[in-house]
């Protein structure tokens, strides 16, 4: 029932934007049909790859995500950077996604690949790694998630508009602790 919240890239960073899905593009081909990798696999290729893309870029609008409330250290966060309403709703692809090895406390990234505008982040905490965002029998989710401005919606996820905030050539940090 809360598939809806996040549907990411299989593995390392898909993106609509053409200067994001450049710089993850061969690390994307080479993943496209591969089994999932290890979690160590994954922590080395996707670190490794943001690193190199983000000290090769040269765009002026930093975002710096910190999640905390990371419990535990099992499985992958999750998270999915959307730019419209349609999006955060699932009706279209998000911006861009990446899957980052959990670790416990705290777990940030930072990007200058987003061009100055709104946004919002979705995060889930994968911990059994079965992709997806496990629900009990009435709905409710049963592993961690957040968004953005710590956004809370009731009876389900929060609005676009709880959750969207502004990107400009500043920067902007947003720190979601994650719901339990």
């Amino acid at each position: 029932p809360h598939e809806f919240l996040f549907q990411p890239a299989r593995h390392g960073i898909q993106s609509r934007n053409p200067r994001f899905r450049r710089m993850a593009a061969s690390d994307l081909r080479t993943w496209r049909n591969l089994q999932p990798p290890s979690q160590e696999t994954t922590m080395k290729y996707t670190l490794a790859t943001l690193i190199a893309a983000i000290s090769a870029s040269a765009f002026a609008d930093p975002l710096t995500l910190q999640i905390t409330e990371v419990r535990e250290a099992n499985g992958n966060l999750m998270i999915a950077i959307v730019d419209s309403v349609d999006a955060f709703d699932d009706k279209a692809p998000p911006i861009a996604s990446l899957i980052l090895p959990a670790r416990l406390g705290a777990v940030s990234f930072t990007t200058d690949a987003l061009p100055a505008g709104d946004y919002a982040v979705r995060v889930m905490h994968d911990v059994n790694g079965n992709g997806k965002l496990d629900a009990n029998f009435v709905g409710m989710p049963t592993e961690p998630y957040g968004f953005s401005n710590n956004a809370s919606g009731s009876f389900g996820p929060p609005k676009w508009d709880a959750a969207r905030f502004s990107v400009d050539s500043a920067g902007t940090t947003q720190t979601i602790a994650l719901s339990h």
